[in-house]
């Protein structure tokens, strides 16, 4: 399972990064072209369109839980009933959630073009249909199949996106996505496993739902944890702060794609093997060491993105150089973020989806406050990212006290875990701290700033050697079986 695991989890991060460097680009290519305002309606529209997969009910993730535990468990018949119903439902499921955000967005800014509004409506469902695809080929367990697909789509709708902007504006970046989704899903169809039939049963639908829903909302939820400041801006300010503000979630948003591949490759593995009768004390070490080699591997990738954030934005975007202080809050805030990834990973895996559902809803009601009230008070963009903090933190507590609880873990190790924890943070935020007072900011030039930035990281990579070294000898020898 070790093998497996980790040449899956090599898969997906790569794809996932690799799409991540093509978004980027397309991303920071589509601001300069579009401009502040129009650039913040298509964020608007990339924020509506993450929440789309609420309109399943939580159907395909009750497939991606149930139809692997079923293949386990020698029932492939079973496997194959919650896939093919769980297609049905995603097929009519994205055409309300086409035509539901599409006119929310139309409300939202009545004076646009009409073709705005049609166009983005046929990208949600294609959108829908598309990430279905990829859960069906991970729950199958053919994780590279669906990192191919996904840098195909990734690399089409960058060359596409930046062509169709520049040509035509919003209109031609949405016809160009329109068509990459419709390439990429035939390829997939063509070339991936027979894509199952559309089909119903009130019974098994239940159960998908039943099983699925708990784990849906409290995904979105993350995701709506982490566009509380983007929606609340978008509201209170309008679509220039927002395209102001949105830019620096292209480096956060890429920095979060290795706790979502974490959670994508760990759950079939985790429901296979409990499909097989492994125990919840087999699994409290898989928790402990995994979780900790994780942030050992992640907090110096952390702090090299916080002190290289700006770079970009100062330099290719001036326009947007509003968001460089919250994007290097919100940056730090990912590893606050990433250490609650696994534990929460095991609550679902562990059927305490409902827990992790009034966790979540419990951090998005502490943003929601706190953003609301900055905004209220006229806080700047740093002090909304602060705001947005408060939530995150609550939510990885929230979420570490639940998994030890789970997995009936003894007080003297849940205090020397959460210790652990504490201390990452305090030595990531001590390291960054000591990396600019020794190497102040020196925005006078690009030159200048470049070099500066380069002793910061040095700096920063002076204190992660010893993890760094850890974490090689601890891979090199581990046991593969």
């Amino acid at each position: 399972m070790k093998r497996r695991l980790l040449v899956h989890f090599s898969y997906v991060t790569v794809s996932r990064y690799v799409a991540e460097l093509f978004f980027l680009a397309r991303g920071l290519t589509v601001a300069h072209i579009l401009g502040p305002s129009t650039f913040g309606v298509w964020s608007a529209m990339r924020m509506l369109n993450q929440f789309s997969n609420i309109a399943n009910l939580g159907a395909s993730d009750g497939m991606f839980q149930r139809a692997p535990y079923a293949d386990a468990a020698g029932n492939p018949n079973a496997a194959q009933r919650f896939r093919e119903v769980a297609s049905g439902i995603n097929v009519a499921t994205a055409l309300i959630a086409a035509c539901t955000l599409a006119a929310i967005a139309a409300f939202k800014h009545p004076d646009a073009p009409v073709s705005w509004w049609l166009l983005f409506a046929g990208v949600v469902f294609l959108t829908q249909t598309y990430r279905f695809n990829i859960w069906l080929l991970n729950s199958w367990r053919m994780f590279g199949l669906s990192s191919i697909f996904t840098i195909q789509f990734a690399v089409l709708s960058t060359a596409a996106g930046i062509l169709g902007a520049w040509q035509f504006g919003l209109d031609g970046f949405l016809v160009a996505l329109l068509l990459s989704y419709g390439i990429t899903l035939g390829t997939a169809i063509a070339l991936g496993p027979p894509f199952p039939r559309p089909g119903w049963s009130l019974a098994t639908a239940k159960e998908l739902i039943g099983t699925g829903f708990p784990i849906l909302a409290s995904g979105l939820l993350m995701v709506l944890l982490w566009t509380t400041d983007r929606l609340l801006i978008w509201i209170h300010l309008g679509e220039k702060d927002l395209g102001i503000y949105t830019i620096q979630s292209y480096f956060t948003g890429a920095m979060l794609l290795i706790p979502t591949a974490i959670m994508s490759v760990l759950r079939p593995h985790l429901m296979e093997a409990l499909g097989a009768r492994t125990t919840k004390t087999q699994l409290v070490p898989v928790m402990e060491k995994g979780a900790m080699l994780f942030a050992q591997i992640m907090w110096p990738l952390v702090g090299m993105a916080y002190l290289i954030i700006h770079l970009p934005i100062r330099w290719i975007l001036p326009d947007y150089a509003g968001a460089i202080e919250p994007g290097r809050i919100l940056m730090f805030l990912t590893f606050v973020t990433m250490l609650g990834t696994i534990p929460a990973t095991f609550l679902i895996s562990l059927g305490h989806q409902k827990s992790l559902l009034a966790i979540r809803c419990t951090s998005v009601a502490v943003a929601v406050f706190a953003v609301t009230y900055s905004l209220n008070q006229g806080g700047s963009y740093e002090q909304i990212a602060m705001a947005t903090g408060l939530g995150l933190f609550t939510s990885t507590a929230l979420v570490m006290a639940a998994v030890f609880r789970a997995l009936k873990i003894p007080g003297r190790s849940r205090l020397r875990y959460a210790g652990w924890n504490i201390g990452m943070l305090v030595l990531l935020a001590a390291t960054l701290a000591l990396a600019e007072w020794l190497l102040p900011d020196r925005p006078d030039s690009w030159q200048q700033d470049l070099s500066s930035t380069a002793g910061r990281c040095a700096v920063l990579l002076t204190v992660a050697t010893p993890f760094l070294y850890f974490i090689i000898r601890k891979t090199t020898t581990m046991q593969l079986d």
